[in-house]
């Protein structure tokens, strides 16, 4: 049946003057902590799984950038709440290598600057561990790494388009493997993409945003660029997951291939 005029006009009125939820204040340091844990977990402490797949670009400053391999990992991570905005993060990681054009899972590699095959190892292994508080973030670990995302109060940036938001983090950071190293140095973005409804919805634990990570940073060291000038772009899409099961097939299989059973990890907590 079709409406009349006066129903379709009655209709936009009513949504005219519906409450709007207002997008979340992620200026306020709390609200941003709140957000980051929802973005990237799940703030009631279930396990989730963030996977990614995307492609390294090689940037030389004397020739042609080109793809040089793509990579996919997943994140097995768990946040366990202290209270309101305070968290305490724990991570176990899986990364693979793929060819750019046949998407063959590899762990070796022709550099097509230096015509050298070298070792693209598929590594397996937990990340530091983070603390999160409306005061700051922080790393607790003593390794040497310092990032404009640390030691601070949680920075996010939120854009709203017309049924998402689109939230930002960017971090400036320095790693020294050694003393003696010298300092690898990375620019990067987080960038999440959520629906508005879910965002505002203040009973959900997680937001399962889709997600896409960029940085640039200097060349990995086992390429063995030694002195060639440039430096790699990563560009990296992925989202969350609630389950392993939810992972793509020949990743899952890949993963277990290297490091049977590593899928049901389980973090120890004091």
């Amino acid at each position: 049946m079709q409406k009349t005029r006066k129903q379709i006009l009655g209709l936009l009125l009513l949504t005219m003057t519906m409450p709007v939820s207002a997008a979340p204040d992620v200026s306020d340091p709390a609200t941003a902590v709140e957000a980051w844990v929802r973005l990237k977990g799940d703030s009631d402490g279930k396990l989730t799984y963030e996977w990614v797949s995307g492609t390294a670009y090689g940037i030389p400053f004397d020739a042609i950038g080109e793809p040089l391999f793509r990579i996919e990992s997943v994140t097995i991570r768990q946040f366990r709440r202290q209270g309101r905005a305070r968290y305490i993060e724990k991570t176990f990681s899986c990364r693979l290598y793929r060819h750019t054009s046949s998407g063959a899972f590899i762990d070796r590699w022709l550099n097509p600057y230096t015509q050298e095959i070298v070792d693209l190892k598929p590594s397996c292994g937990a990340g530091p561990t983070v603390t999160y508080s409306p005061e700051t973030v922080e790393l607790v670990s003593d390794i040497a790494f310092t990032s404009s995302a640390l030691d601070r109060p949680m920075q996010l940036h939120l854009t709203e388009s017309i049924d998402h938001y689109i939230i930002r983090r960017n971090a400036h950071s320095e790693f020294r493997a050694s003393p003696q190293a010298s300092p690898r140095r990375e620019n990067s973005e987080d960038t999440f993409t959520v629906a508005k409804a879910v965002a505002n919805d203040t009973g959900r634990s997680h937001w399962l945003p889709t997600y896409h990570w960029s940085s640039v940073t200097e060349w990995m060291r086992s390429l063995n660029m030694q002195d060639q000038p440039g430096r790699m772009l990563w560009s990296i899409d992925g989202r969350n997951y609630l389950a392993v099961d939810e992972l793509p097939k020949d990743f899952r299989l890949a993963v277990d291939q290297l490091q049977p059973g590593v899928l049901q990890h389980h973090f120890q907590w004091e």
